[in-house]
């Protein structure tokens, strides 16, 4: 990996703390929001619309997950901004996922990130959880030995994840 980081990925769940590591270590690695997180909020802002638990709260994050997966932020503005809750408590959660999508809009390009050569699998017994990866996830420089589900790499030969060092 470069000393500042222009051949990295950084994945990170959203957490300030986590982006201001990246940007001190390494200020031109790639940030993605990782998907699962993202996958959080979309389900509680579709049940705060429909209900805890309810198949239509279900189907809505799933869809527009999956749309967001082969997109960018602008596909999950444009759901959110479809959506007429009945409830001030889903007016809220719809308020609140918008400001969550502002504020990490330039970390949900998942569709670019397809288009760049990293593919997505989703694990089978942790759907919807994603994972990005380009090649064997135990291959050296993949992180494949870290835990967690979701893990992003760059393309065979290009890179390594960027992880912060042992403090």
């Amino acid at each position: 990996m470069t000393a500042d980081g222009s051949n990295a990925i950084s994945q990170g769940d959203g957490a300030p703390w986590v982006w201001n590591l990246v940007q001190l270590h390494w200020p031109a690695a790639v940030e993605v929001l990782d998907y699962y997180h993202l996958s959080e909020h979309l389900h509680a802002c579709a049940q705060a619309v429909w209900g805890v638990g309810s198949a239509r709260a279900r189907a809505w994050a799933r869809d527009v997950g999956g749309q967001v997966l082969l997109g960018d932020a602008a596909v999950l503005r444009q759901a959110l901004g479809r959506l007429r809750p009945a409830t001030e408590t889903g007016q809220q959660a719809v308020a609140a996922l918008q400001r969550y999508v502002q504020t990490h809009a330039h970390r949900i390009g998942y569709g670019a990130l397809r288009q760049q050569g990293y593919a997505s699998r989703v694990p089978p017994s942790r759907a919807p959880i994603t994972a990005w990866s380009s090649g064997a996830s135990n291959a050296p420089g993949s992180g494949g030995a870290r835990r967690g589900p979701v893990k992003f790499s760059r393309p065979a030969g290009s890179g390594v994840i960027a992880t912060p060092p042992s403090m």
